[in-house]
């Protein structure tokens, strides 16, 4: 019985470990503009074992995604951005209102 147990709790252990381990690698790969984020979802991550391994993986891959779908619908076009000025400040000096 004794042995069982072990088995148990070493099994619950090492999946807590590969969680956060999973979590670890998912927030320090994903972009963010605040540094200190990075380093609250992994105290979250660590000191919340499961639940904070899920939600900040779940967050993390739904910011990504939501960021990829952005950049991929909002910057779809083949000039540089000094194109786009020019092509830009040009619209207003023929012929608006």
């Amino acid at each position: 019985m004794e042995n069982e147990m072990f088995y148990v709790l070493l099994a619950i252990f090492v999946s807590l470990l590969i969680l956060n381990g999973i979590a670890t690698f998912v927030i320090l790969n994903t972009y963010f503009k605040i540094k200190e984020r990075r380093i609250y979802q992994i105290l979250f991550v660590w000191l919340l074992p499961y639940i904070g391994g899920i939600f900040a993986i779940y967050i993390n891959l739904e910011d990504y995604f939501h960021e990829k779908r952005l950049n991929k619908v909002g910057n779809n076009s083949n000039i540089s951005d000094s194109d786009a000025v020019n092509m830009g400040s040009s619209v207003g000096h023929h012929g608006g209102r």
